[in-house]
């Protein structure tokens, strides 16, 4: 299954586009990370992706027909949709939220069986989130509620995940675990499109990026070919450097605040931190 945008604008002050004659295509089993500095129209290409704003131009097709053409609970069955910001009203209980997720399956008068049960408890404890079950939604902390909403939407069993800034307000550990739960379930047919601010998590967790900037599309292919200190600097306005450890693992950081004889492209910087933790590693260890 394919979802495909083809030359789509949305414009929220006529003659403005933040969306402008984009197309992109995402297929099952490949995690897309779009990043872009603030403004640049990521939460609005997800929303048009996701069937929540109809383009002012060009179409949004799944598996070839027209998204605004399927009716709403079937779109539901296939879309899943992440929000980047939700605050509470209703003191749910945390399980009660992530069962929403499971609406799409549900007939007009039934109620969730044992099946959507077991989902609902699968998708708490992949999140780390099943000590809080019964916890009121409205009692959550940041970090926590956008848990409760990434389990929901792993919870709507969808093709296409598209999930706005997940990694923001969690720390490194939940980081980790939503991001490599994102790549599994993409190794079992899961097509999650991420947006971000974080260019180390599509780095390590991507399997193609979009750099998006404020007049349209950047770039866009593999993560190691993307995401280079000369196309971030581009896309961002500011410097950035490409830190290589003796493993091969890779992190780009920004450049400002580093000192000049610290500042290296490649190995050097690198060695550099690695030296000095082992320095510190054997202070401590005397």
């Amino acid at each position: 299954m394919r979802l495909s945008a083809r030359g789509i604008s949305y414009a929220y002050t006529p003659g403005r586009p933040v969306v402008s004659d984009l197309s992109l295509e995402v297929e099952e089993r490949e995690v897309l990370f779009i990043l872009g500095p603030n403004g640049s129209g990521k939460t609005t290409l997800l929303e048009c992706l996701g069937g929540l704003r109809q383009p002012q131009a060009g179409e949004v097709l799944l598996d070839g027909r027209d998204l605004y053409s399927l009716p709403p609970r079937l779109r539901a069955k296939l879309l899943g949709y992440v929000p980047q910001v939700h605050r509470p009203v209703f003191g749910y209980r945390v399980w009660e939220v992530v069962l929403m997720g499971r609406a799409p399956h549900l007939g007009p008068l039934s109620t969730p069986g044992r099946g959507d049960l077991r989902r609902v408890a699968w998708a708490l404890e992949a999140v780390g989130l099943s000590g809080l079950a019964e916890r009121p939604y409205t009692r959550l902390s940041g970090g926590e509620l956008r848990l409760a909403l990434i389990a929901r939407g792993l919870a709507q069993g969808v093709k296409f995940l598209l999930l706005d800034e997940p990694d923001a307000h969690l720390d490194p550990s939940h980081q980790h675990r939503v991001l490599q739960l994102v790549r599994e379930l993409a190794d079992q047919g899961l097509a999650p499109l991420v947006t971000s601010h974080h260019p180390n998590n599509a780095l390590h967790y991507g399997r193609r990026v979009i750099l998006l900037g404020e007049s349209g599309l950047l770039a866009s292919g593999p993560p190691e070919v993307v995401l280079t200190p000369g196309w971030l600097g581009e896309l961002y306005g500011m410097e950035f450097e490409l830190l290589v450890g003796e493993g091969g693992r890779r992190a780009l950081i920004p450049a400002q605040g580093s000192s000049s004889t610290e500042r290296d492209s490649g190995v050097g910087s690198a060695s550099s931190a690695s030296r000095a933790a082992k320095a510190s590693a054997a202070a401590k260890g005397a």
